[in-house]
């Protein structure tokens, strides 16, 4: 069965430091260049569920929302 995962732009050691932080039944991917999506890999074929399209490398979401659009795609 597949998990979803999440893809943060943030560095290695911050996401790490998340992940750690945070009893999270999926991982945090960490691409300091990528735009913040989370794909979904419970079908047949992964689906994105969510990306932000922030208008610099400062406009990110925060974690907690993050969190709830993870809450929200599990509950799904």
């Amino acid at each position: 069965m597949s998990k979803p995962a999440c893809l943060i732009p943030e560095p290695v050691e911050r996401v790490e430091s998340w992940q750690a932080s945070y009893d999270l039944p999926y991982p945090l991917l960490a691409d300091p260049e990528a735009e913040v999506v989370i794909v979904d890999r419970r079908g047949s074929e992964p689906e994105i569920a969510y990306v932000h399209q922030g208008r610099s490398t400062f406009d990110r979401p925060d974690i907690e929302e993050l969190l709830a659009e993870l809450g929200d795609l599990r509950d799904t």
